[in-house]
């Protein structure tokens, strides 16, 4: 190792973002294939570990990064010697990732990529049309006064996200079921060789022909699937639409039967928190391992309707028991989510997830439209995405550096909605 220039046996990618914040991206993929879902691992990064695993790029020996490193920050070669030693021990157990070595130096399986603005995750609300008027609905979306991008703008928008370096495509509404041409979509998302795309249904009314084409293409689409409860009664409360229950249950054991990626999605309320055992004990006996529960936002459809909607401190301390309770039994991918995402910096808005309306906006949250003030950065029917984000590219930098205010202002006020934003 001592004269041989090392390199990561994988390919690695860091991704610096302009709120200081790395993500180390592992590709697991050694025949070289066609990328899936699960062949990309991130993990966020300290300053420290960036700097090492940077170096280790092919173009340096053993003893070169001691000397760098122990130049730097001043310490003794045996000093360096030693911690990195340890470093890599460690990260070797924690990535799953190892050191080869060659005998030349040529850069290898490394890139590093400074000042990532643009987003690697883009949501796409190709209609606002919805077939079911569930509660918890953040756009009050329905079957009245809709709207939804053409075909050859989704078509123009998905070459502008591959250009800009957006890995996985997210598709939902309203209902994307509803969309004329739902299959059309899907088939240039795939021919475009996204790592990723995801389909968010409710589980209503899946044609057998998009049925057909994510069994086809099972490694490469992941589908979500909400149900929301067991129960005839309350389905037909929380979605306002009677008798859709076996429908939306019997296209899910569809879809498991023919062992495709997909996750149910349950909105949990005051009135369902006692079915999430049986929910979860469903899925588990048809195969499905990815299992998610979410509390209802204060926005939309949800916003001051119906106090069972909301749950209550006490309310959330049940539902994490009960999660790991299931987690326990069933050694399931089962998650929480309680507003997480809004702990760190720019809340994870814009980057490195993009969200594009049915009116081709580019808003600041992907959920709320903050019609408060003017939270539209651009248009896509009028720009590029990539022009759009150069043009705005100090306002999302001032924006991403904005920390976590809310947090802030609830940990020391008797907040009703503290319970939605804490853990």
């Amino acid at each position: 190792m001592v004269n041989k220039y090392l390199y990561w046996s994988k390919d690695l990618e860091i991704r610096k973002y302009e709120t200081g914040r790395s993500l180390l991206a592992i590709k697991n993929n050694y025949k070289n294939e066609r990328l899936t879902r699960d062949d990309i691992q991130t993990y966020k990064l300290n300053n420290n570990t960036v700097e090492i695993i940077g170096l280790i790029d092919g173009t340096k020996t053993y003893e070169e990064i001691i000397y760098l490193l122990s130049t730097k920050h001043n310490e003794s070669s045996k000093k360096t010697r030693e911690k990195l030693s340890m470093f890599l021990n460690k990260i070797t157990n924690l990535y799953g990732i190892k050191i080869n070595e060659q005998e030349s130096t040529q850069k290898i399986n490394m890139n590093i990529i400074e000042k990532y603005i643009y987003p690697h995750v883009a949501s796409v609300e190709i209609t606002n049309k919805c077939n079911v008027k569930c509660m918890h609905c953040f756009g009050n979306f329905s079957c009245i006064e809709t709207s939804c991008i053409t075909l050859e703008h989704i078509k123009g928008v998905l070459h502008d996200l591959k250009n800009i370096g957006v890995k996985k495509i997210e598709f939902t509404g309203g209902e994307s079921t509803v969309y004329t041409n739902l299959k059309e979509v899907l088939l240039h998302a795939i021919k475009l060789d996204f790592d990723n795309i995801s389909l968010l249904v409710n589980g209503v009314g899946i044609s057998d022909e998009v049925v057909d084409i994510i069994i086809k293409n099972s490694s490469k689409i992941y589908t979500k699937v909400d149900l929301h409860s067991l129960n005839n009664d309350y389905f037909t409360w929380f979605s306002k639409i009677p008798n859709i229950l076996d429908r939306v249950k019997n296209n899910i054991i569809k879809l498991a039967k023919s062992n495709v990626k997909m996750k149910v999605e349950t909105i949990v309320t005051r009135k369902n928190i006692h079915e999430i055992e049986y929910i979860a004990e469903w899925i588990h006996n048809l195969g499905i391992r990815d299992y998610e529960i979410t509390p209802v936002t204060f926005m939309g459809r949800a916003d001051n309707v119906d106090s069972e909607l909301y749950l209550n401190i006490q309310d959330f301390k049940c539902v994490n028991d009960i999660v790991g309770k299931i987690n326990k039994k069933y050694k399931s991918n089962v998650a929480f989510t309680e507003g997480r995402r809004f702990r760190s910096k720019g809340f994870g808005f814009l980057t490195p997830h993009l969200g594009i309306s049915y009116n081709g906006d580019i808003n600041i949250c992907t959920m709320d439209k903050i019609e408060y003030f003017n939270s539209r950065i651009g248009n896509i029917f009028e720009k590029s995405i990539k022009d759009i984000y150069h043009e705005k590219s100090e306002y999302i930098k001032d924006f991403l550096h904005l920390g976590d205010p809310i947090f802030k202002s609830l940990e020391t006020k008797d907040c009703e909605q503290r319970s939605f934003y804490s853990n």
